[in-house]
C-alpha cells in the first residue's frame, strides 16, 4: 500500500492542490488504488475515494461550500494555498475522502 504525505490537516473530506501531495505523480497514477496519506499533523489515514477535480468547475464550488462552509469562497481558498505554499500555483486539485485516522 502506497503512503503519501499531504499538506493538509485531517478531515474526512478535503480538497487540495496536486502539488500539496508528496510524490504526486505516483499518487495520480495510483488513484483509486489502495493508498494511505499522512496528514500535516501526523495522522495516518486510508483513502476511501480520490479523484482529480478542476478548480473552476461548478462541482468544485459546491464541494468547497460543503466541506469548508459557505464563508470560504474560491478566491479566499486559492489565496490561502498560495500564501502557505507559493510554489503551488495550479488549478488542478484532488478531492479526497479519508477513513478515520489509524490507531
Amino acid at each position: 500500500m502506497a503512503t503519501h504525505n499531504i499538506l493538509h490537516r485531517y478531515q474526512s473530506r478535503l480538497l487540495l492542490p496536486i502539488g500539496a501531495i508528496e510524490n504526486n505523480i505516483d499518487f495520480i497514477l495510483g488513484l483509486n488504488q489502495n493508498m494511505e496519506v499522512i496528514c500535516s499533523e501526523g495522522e495516518k489515514c486510508s483513502v476511501k475515494f480520490s479523484r482529480e477535480i478542476y478548480v473552476l468547475s461548478k462541482e468544485f464550488s459546491e464541494l468547497l461550500a460543503e466541506i469548508y462552509g459557505p464563508r470560504v469562497d474560491l478566491l479566499y481558498f486559492l489565496r490561502t494555498w498560495y500564501e502557505r505554499c507559493p510554489e503551488i500555483n495550479e488549478i488542478n486539485f484532488i478531492y479526497l475522502e479519508l477513513e478515520e485516522p489509524l490507531k
